[in-house]
């Protein structure tokens, strides 16, 4: 930025810290109309999604392994440093971690419905650890009264009915409106845990893994009705009915409309099943002609079609969008599966899981810790974080092969803790102490950060929320009364 003659005289450098510009997401009213398809944007993409997810095999496959595999990954704690004090603090976020309502299994479980969706919202809810109690929001392993997780709910993507932005297009609520008493209510983002696949132009929604599957989902659908239908008409003909022409005149009486419906309904449902079998009218004319009749005519179609090579081609497509396209080789036509191809594969597909769950980890370290630490007198010298653990398994063989041939040639390699790190963590082997902790000198912690007192609201969904106006605009609906966005009071001597 160039220097005004004024500025340049005084030696003052001006600069400007304001957001001027957009990401240019398109929004209005809360609402976002980010799709090139508008039948993919909202509640009603969401319904695609949704059938998608869980009436297509494909999907529903290529979800289910990518949510049992992650399933599987160990997680830990990583203190900021091997001080005493940094160490009682990891130790505190594991407690709070395997002391909530739901396991952390079953919470990451949750979070990954971001892959199908696009974005996952989770809502922070916090409790007093009190020991054993009879109510669920102040029962935990723990009597020392500290402030803990008592969960993390998720709020159904299909019940937000809109974003609250800020100036800048930041996000900074989200209204809900979920049964079974569909009422709006407004969760501020201190409050949120948002997963999301892609912040591409701070887009709350995210990417649906999914998204990339539409196209050849909805061709294989209705490829698979067609052949359905076809198969149906191959085998019980196609009905044709002859009627009286008076039935089909323009001047037909109401009996005759009647009677017409009744024999274009005996057509259309003709199925050769257990109920197979017609009753039709035998009347002749005066010529002795059948003024009713009932035929079952063969496809007349000479060209056969192979649909299972389509069908398996759109299989491949779906799963090639989430990486898991290993999933059809040696399914679809003119591929053969070997060992290698299969290894490659799958390593791709691990290396994508791992992708989502950095997500997880990354969201989690940046928002949920540091807030819960913000609450608890901790003296730390930074926060600790959790890790998450490999997705497949390494060859220990193959990296054992690889070590020897590596001390053959005469690389040194001990003592070596980077090495050592990293071999202890293919193995998933405890991590090694490292000697520069051992050797540093003891860090001064910083001081705790937790307010002086706390005002807790009672578990309480409807209290303090002023309800929700559909007015149209972004802007944010306050709370009502003295409540804080976080489920605090004003009265704390902090706020």
């Amino acid at each position: 930025m160039a220097l005004t003659p004024e500025e340049l005289e005084t030696n003052v450098l001006t600069i400007d810290m304001r957001n001027i510009g957009q990401t240019g997401l398109r929004r209005y009213a809360g609402l976002i109309f980010e799709d090139i398809l508008p039948q993919l944007d909202g509640q009603k993409g969401l319904a695609i999604y949704k059938e998608m997810a869980t009436n297509d095999p494909m999907c529903f496959s290529m979800l289910q392994a990518i949510n049992r595999l992650i399933r599987k990954v160990p997680w830990r704690v990583k203190p900021a440093s091997q001080q005493p004090f940094d160490l009682e603090a990891a130790n505190f976020l594991d407690t709070c971690m395997h002391d909530m309502q739901n396991t952390w299994t079953e919470f990451v479980d949750e979070a990954l419905s971001m892959v199908p969706y696009g974005h996952s919202p989770h809502e922070i809810v916090y409790k007093r650890r009190c020991g054993k109690d009879i109510d669920p929001s102040r029962n935990s392993k723990y009597a020392d009264g500290r402030i803990a997780w008592r969960y993390f709910p998720l709020r159904s993507q299909d019940t937000i009915f809109r974003w609250h932005f800020d100036s800048s297009g930041d996000v900074v609520a989200i209204e809900q409106q979920a049964p079974p008493n569909y009422n709006y209510v407004v969760i501020p983002m201190e409050k949120i845990l948002l997963f999301r696949t892609t912040i591409f132009k701070n887009n709350p929604l995210g990417m649906p893994i999914l998204r990339g599957a539409y196209r050849p989902w909805f061709l294989k659908r209705g490829i698979e009705n067609i052949e359905c239908i076809a198969i149906e008409r191959e085998l019980a003909g196609l009905p044709v009915a002859w009627v009286p022409p008076e039935l089909l005149s323009k001047n037909a009486s109401a009996s005759q409309k009647n009677l017409l419906s009744q024999v274009k309904e005996i057509v259309t449902n003709i199925r050769n099943n257990e109920q197979a079998g017609i009753v039709f009218p035998l009347v002749y004319d005066e010529n002795g002609n059948k003024l009713y009749d009932l035929q079952l005519i063969n496809s007349g179609g000479t060209r056969a079609i192979d649909t299972n090579i389509v069908i398996q081609r759109h299989n491949a497509q779906i799963a090639s969008c989430a990486l898991a396209d290993f999933l059809a080789v040696g399914n679809t036509a003119g591929s053969q599966g070997s060992k290698a191809m299969h290894s490659d594969k799958t390593q791709l597909f691990a290396a994508s899981l791992s992708g989502y769950l950095d997500i997880i980890t990354e969201t989690f370290n940046r928002n949920a810790i540091p807030r819960l630490f913000d609450l608890n007198s901790f003296p730390i010298s930074d926060y600790p974080q959790i890790a998450h653990g490999d997705v497949e398994q390494r060859d220990l063989s193959q990296t054992a092969d690889y070590i020897f041939k590596l001390a053959q040639s005469g690389m040194p390699m001990f003592p070596n803790f980077e090495l050592e790190e990293y071999l202890h963590k293919i193995a998933n082997f405890p991590a090694p102490p490292d000697p520069k902790d051992q050797d540093a000198p003891p860090q001064l912690p910083k001081p705790g950060t937790a307010p002086d007192k706390i005002v807790e609201v009672p578990n309480d969904p409807n209290k303090g929320m002023a309800p929700a106006k559909n007015d149209g605009s972004d802007a944010v609906l306050q709370q009502g009364g003295n409540a804080l966005p976080g489920g605090f009071s004003r009265s704390a001597p902090w706020a």
